[in-house]
């Protein structure tokens, strides 16, 4: 049963979420938050082999080994639609969805090793501003984000991960 708990912004750490976040809470933490990640060394390996097979959409979500038992609660109980390669867009900011009406979708980030990711906390709750990118993802402007004052979070991946 998942716990009626809030979490505190302080379990979103610099590289990882707190470990005090357990699997059977990853689901709460993920709605609350709008965002989960983990570092993985063999995700960092892997997206630095694929080339032009993720540039073509030719890798599926199976190829990505999950160890961490929390994102694999968050991730499970979603069906892969399509899969494609992001390159470095900084201050580019992505959502699926700009309506504040549950979509049912995720994104899933496989990022390779040295790469960071900026979010703005709280930016999943709401409606938001944006236009359609040529990605298939919701573009929103910086400034949309800043006006809302949501906190800026930075992640690194030293070694990659997810």
């Amino acid at each position: 049963m998942t716990s009626l708990i809030s979490f505190p912004s302080s379990f979103l750490e610099e590289t990882f979420i707190s470990p005090t976040v357990a699997a059977e809470d990853a689901q709460r933490f993920f709605e609350q938050h709008g965002i989960f990640y983990a570092p993985d060394p063999d995700i960092g390996k892997l997206v630095a082999t694929l080339g032009s097979e993720a540039v073509h959409g030719k890798v599926r979500m199976e190829r990505f080994p999950i160890r961490d038992s929390r994102l694999r609660a968050i991730i499970g109980p979603f069906t892969e639609s399509f899969c494609f390669t992001l390159g470095p867009d900084p201050k580019s900011f992505y959502a699926s969805t700009i309506t504040d009406k549950a979509d049912h979708r995720i994104i899933v980030y496989m990022w390779g090793r040295g790469s960071h990711c900026e979010f703005s906390e709280g930016s999943h709750i709401g409606e938001l501003k944006g236009a359609l990118a040529s990605n298939g993802l919701v573009q929103v402007p910086y400034s949309w984000l800043k006006k809302r004052n949501l906190p800026d979070r930075t992640i690194k991946f030293e070694d990659g991960g997810m």
